[in-house]
C-alpha cells in the first residue's frame, strides 16, 4: 500500500505546502521584527495558501466518518491536553 501512496502524491502541492509552512514559521517567529510590507505580505499569503490547497484536495466523506475522525484527531487530544493542564 505504501508504494501506491508514493505514486499518488502531487509534487506541486507538496512544494506549495512546504512554502506555506515556511511562511508560517517565518511569520510567527520573525513577524514582529519585520513590521513593514514584507511582514504584511507573509501574513497575507500563508493562510490563503492552506485554504486553497484544502479546497483543492477536499473529498466528500460521510457524516459518520467525519464524526469518528473528529473524535480521534480533535476531541481525544483536546481532552488529554486539558487533563495535563489541570493536573
Amino acid at each position: 500500500m505504501e508504494q501506491t501512496l508514493k505514486n499518488t502524491r502531487i509534487a506541486w502541492i507538496d512544494i506549495c505546502r512546504a512554502i506555506a509552512i515556511t511562511l508560517v514559521i517565518i511569520g510567527h517567529s520573525l513577524g514582529s521584527y519585520w513590521p513593514g510590507n514584507f511582514g504584511n505580505f507573509i501574513f497575507a499569503v500563508h493562510l490563503p495558501i492552506f485554504f486553497v490547497l484544502s479546497g483543492y484536495l477536499y473529498k466528500a466523506k460521510s457524516f459518520l466518518y467525519r464524526v469518528r475522525t473528529g473524535i480521534k484527531t480533535l476531541i481525544i487530544p483536546y481532552i488529554a491536553t486539558v487533563m495535563i493542564e489541570i493536573a
